[in-house]
């Protein structure tokens, strides 16, 4: 009787996890139309170059990390998953509330 359970303990692995998704293309490009979103896209970079910059000159990881964090927050404000009260000003200055 070694059925399913035969084939595991006779050596065979299970199935690992599934391969991660393919990177987009190089040739893709991405659409920002919003002042906001690109001020965010600029403070990602600066954030990032800072980053780097820390990381080369062997700063505390701390500080990376930090650059890290701010232009992730940088980042989703674009998509969404972060905001600030600058964003939902800017979000809510486009439409007439209370009228």
């Amino acid at each position: 009787m070694q059925g399913a359970s035969g084939a595991r303990l006779g050596g065979e692995a299970p199935p690992g996890p599934p391969e991660p998704p393919e990177p987009p293309e190089a040739s893709e490009t991405v659409q920002v139309t919003q002042e906001r979103q690109w001020e965010a896209l600029r403070r990602a970079e600066q954030a990032l170059g800072a980053g780097l910059v820390a990381l080369e000159e062997g700063m505390a990881p701390e500080l990376v990390v930090e650059h890290t964090r701010e232009a992730l927050a940088a980042l989703g404000e674009i998509t969404g998953e972060t905001f600030t009260e600058a964003v939902l000003d800017a979000v809510f200055a486009r439409f007439c509330l209370g009228k």
